[in-house]
């Protein structure tokens, strides 16, 4: 009726966990020594009954939640990124919740139709059960690295996966032995699938997001990923990151504007990047906004290095990346935050990208590089980008990360003076996020919009 619905994230998982239920439970719980729950093989009184049962009740439940997990990997994997391994103990207790609020709730249905009074007095029970749950839920989410992160799974793993969950099941003659110990190959290939996305061939690419009045861009280079400025609180990165990267190397913040940094606190509830790297002065304004200093704090709680870069600075990256910094001088601080803006140049591959942050044209500095990407400084302003910084930087595309309705930007002379040095301009409110990618001697663009959808 609904073909569609296959690509749903909650019909695969509901799919795919049932399907765990029923083929891997059997195996799990014989391969740990417990039986099926079944009170008519119990003996003894009801106490001994009854304490037989809870003995088998939690591992039975371990079995459960473990064999869902295995199933649902593949799923898991695409939609979000990474699995859980906290899920597992937090189950035990969430499960019985879960059943203990559902019976109540259905009594409560039913009371209602005798006496709506009683039922809403008695309904205060359920509810804080299923207040207790969420609680449970945002706990476990909320702790810090509480997953492993695996590769998306490629075609032909996915079938693997497949084959290996129903050789697994007592659907199949294999011996009961070797089916008991099938289940724990699907770890294997969940880790084949890491390998095969750390060791495929990552061309160089830049992703610009969509961030709306931000900035934040993703570059991606032979398995290695890097972020230049985070975006905002909110910002589009986590998922997209969460989606694609096994983990992030470093992150370069131009300057410490939340529209820029405090997206940096939703990327680090996910990763442990290698490096944060800040230009000089970073920590001296004093009007810097909470979000900003949150992300920043939380970085430092979590062991990650903060660096200060200046002009003259080089940062070589894996991936056969580098970083060159143009500006801040690192001199003196100057009076607009937005001129402490890091100029970095990108260099990777024989190309050039120029992130600019909210550089003024005040703050330019006199040695602007050559480049062949340009990220358009403080979302195409009038007081950026100067006739002279384009005559020296000669961009054949140009990027204009910007929203709607966001203090008149870009400005119309800033467009016109794009379009007079012949480049190439995408703007994100218009085209979405745009990609570069670098394959065959020549950049390829791709925007989530079609130019017929602007």
């Amino acid at each position: 009726a609904k073909p569609l619905s296959i690509g749903d994230a909650g019909f695969a998982l509901s799919f795919s966990a049932s399907a765990g239920l029923l083929l891997l439970s059997p195996p799990l719980t014989r391969l740990i020594g417990v039986e099926p729950l079944n009170h008519r093989r119990y003996e003894g009184g009801p106490r001994q009954r009854l304490r037989t049962a809870l003995l088998h009740y939690f591992p039975s439940l371990l079995c459960a939640s473990l064999a869902a997990q295995l199933a649902t990997l593949p799923v898991v994997v695409a939609y979000f990124g990474v699995q859980s391994v906290i899920s597992l103990p937090f189950n035990l207790v969430c499960v019985p919740l879960c059943m203990l609020g559902y019976v109540l709730a259905v009594a409560v249905l039913l009371l209602s139709a005798i006496s709506l009074p009683l039922a809403m007095l008695i309904a205060r029970l359920p509810e804080g059960i299923f207040t207790l749950l969420i609680a449970a839920t945002r706990l476990s989410a909320s702790l810090p690295v509480s997953g492993v992160r695996f590769g998306r799974y490629p075609g032909l793993l996915v079938a693997l996966h497949c084959a290996v969950l129903v050789a697994a099941s007592d659907l199949t003659l294999i011996r009961e032995r070797i089916r008991n110990w099938l289940p724990l190959a699907l770890l294997v290939v969940a880790g084949l699938s890491a390998l095969y996305t750390f060791a495929r061939a990552c061309p160089f690419s830049v992703m610009f997001m969509d961030a709306g009045q931000a900035d934040c861009a993703v570059v991606r280079t032979k398995g290695h990923t890097y972020v230049f400025d985070a975006g905002d609180t909110y910002t589009p990165a986590a998922d997209y990151l969460n989606a694609t990267a096994l983990g992030v190397d470093a992150v370069f913040l131009s300057h410490p504007h939340q529209d820029h940094a405090s997206g940096l606190t939703d990327i680090l509830s996910s990763f442990r990047p290698g490096a944060i790297y800040v230009p000089a002065g970073w920590f001296e304004p004093e009007d810097t906004s909470p979000a900003v200093i949150e992300a920043i704090d939380l970085a430092r709680d979590m062991g990650v290095p903060i660096i200060e870069l200046k002009a003259g600075d080089t940062v070589e990256l894996p991936g056969d990346a580098a970083v060159e910094v143009f500006s801040p001088s690192g001199t003196e601080l100057p009076r607009d935050v937005n001129d402490m803006s890091m100029l970095a140049l990108l260099t990777c591959e024989g190309q050039r990208v120029l992130f600019t942050g909210d550089l003024s044209e005040d703050g330019e500095p006199d040695l602007i590089p050559d480049a062949d990407v340009l990220k358009v400084a403080h979302h195409g302003s009038a007081k950026a980008t100067s006739r002279r910084f384009l005559e020296a930087c000669t961009p054949e595309i140009a990027v204009i990360s910007v929203g709607e309705n966001n203090f008149g930007h870009p400005a119309d002379e800033t467009l016109e003076k794009l379009k007079a040095s012949g480049t190439e301009i995408y703007l994100t409110r218009e085209r979405g996020a745009v990609t570069l990618t670098w394959r065959g001697g020549a950049w390829r663009v791709e925007t989530y919009l079609e130019a017929e959808q602007v």
